[in-house]
């Protein structure tokens, strides 16, 4: 078995401690955008789908509660209130 001799083993150490300057780091290609907002604003983009969610499950709570009544509303109510209290804690 051939075995790296002492030298390039501590040439392979000195690289693997070697500290990079700042100007040779580079940064990452492309960013995904999934959690970050382009615009400047209040809220963002995942936010406005979660409060697109949000008044969905409500408008069709509403809907049920007023042809079924507060019985079988009340379900869609819970989980509504579920997700307000998952958004809080996650936003």
């Amino acid at each position: 078995m051939n075995r790296p001799s002492n030298d390039d083993r501590l040439a392979a150490s000195r690289r693997a401690r070697q500290v990079i300057a700042g100007s040779e780091v580079r940064t990452p290609p492309a960013y995904s955008g999934v959690y970050t907002s382009k615009e400047p604003g209040l809220i963002s983009g995942s936010q406005v789908t979660y409060l697109g969610a949000l008044a969905v499950l409500l408008l069709i709570a509403l809907i049920i509660f007023l042809f079924f009544g507060m019985g079988v509303a009340s379900i869609l109510f819970f989980i509504l209130a579920l997700t307000l209290i998952a958004g809080w804690l996650v936003f």
